[in-house]
């Protein structure tokens, strides 16, 4: 009998985010292993518990986020990622800095 693998957090490309056009940590990666191919929902809070922003699912499977909030990038500070499926919910935090 195999080991079964769900959905699981593989990582995150960087927690300090500078979404400045420069090319370099402009977007937060965060690297998914979802072998059923379930749907993701993955959110961007603020620190009061706002929703800023809903993560992009990428073509290869995994999400990220730009930085931004309706088209314009936030703030700079502290925020907290949520990303949900197959009823596991992992949860960390970015810095924006500007």
């Amino acid at each position: 009998m195999g080991l079964w693998v769900g959905f699981s957090l593989l990582g995150v490309t960087t927690r300090v985010l500078t979404p400045n056009g420069d090319g370099l940590n402009d977007v937060v990666v965060f690297k998914l292993a979802n072998p059923s191919d379930a749907g993701i929902r993955g959110r961007v809070f603020d620190l009061f518990g706002g929703e800023v922003a809903s993560l992009r699912l990428r073509s290869d499977g995994h999400v990220e986020w730009d930085g931004k909030s309706s088209g314009r990038a936030v703030a700079g500070g502290l925020y907290v990622y949520q990303i949900e499926a197959e009823e596991q919910v992992f949860h960390g935090m970015v810095v924006v800095i500007r």
